[in-house]
């Protein structure tokens, strides 16, 4: 059965961890395409998340999204104005060869305004490292290769406070094939977390 997002085919036969990192996988198999998801079975609340990428993101296929996200489902949040608690990570083209922006930030639900942010990160890092910094009424995203920042954001509209949500990590596909342009293989490398001290 498919499920979202993109209404995909998830199976674990595209996840595996190794001295490398976490590796995220599309599989062709029994002529479908499946994707792959992990998520923590812990909330970690407000503080930085940081993701280390061994992989360069911008050679994955053209039909594939990498997602590093939270996320709190519909049937438990007690906020349904908080846009399931999701702040997002995504590095794709959306399903478009030649699309000039591989990358976002944004902030549930993406169609309010400045929600979402979009911008070209850089090919030809093997390496990068991608942050959100969550208080309350704030995320702050950051990403960054090669001794430098590529792209930092702030933003602090109706960002959804913490509670209950879960830490996401997914290579979906936008369409239910490949555009077969690029990579299909993912591997985060470290995930970090220091959580939000209170002032004393």
């Amino acid at each position: 059965m498919t499920t979202g997002p993109g209404a995909n085919y998830f199976s674990g036969r595209g996840v595996f961890v190794d001295e490398e990192g976490l590796h995220l996988a599309a599989v062709v198999a029994d002529g479908k395409l499946y994707c792959a998801e992990v998520m923590s079975l812990e909330s970690f609340g407000f503080g930085t998340y940081s993701f280390e990428l061994a992989s360069d993101p911008t050679l994955i296929d053209s039909n594939l999204v990498l997602g590093l996200f939270t996320w709190r489902d519909a049937i438990s949040d007690d906020h349904p104005e908080y846009g399931h608690r999701e702040l997002d990570i995504e590095l794709s083209r959306w399903g478009q060869p030649d699309n000039p922006q591989n990358a976002d930030f944004i902030t549930q639900p993406y169609s309010l305004p400045e929600h979402m942010v979009r911008f070209l990160f850089p090919t030809g890092f093997s390496i990068s490292t991608h942050t959100l910094a969550w208080s309350h009424g704030n995320a702050r995203f950051s990403s960054s290769a090669g001794g430098r920042i590529v792209k930092e954001q702030v933003m602090n509209r109706q960002v959804p406070d913490s509670g209950g949500e879960t830490l996401h990590f997914n290579l979906w596909s936008v369409k239910p094939h490949l555009a077969n342009d690029g990579i299909t293989h993912i591997v985060i490398k470290t995930f970090a977390f220091d959580p939000e001290r209170a002032n004393p």
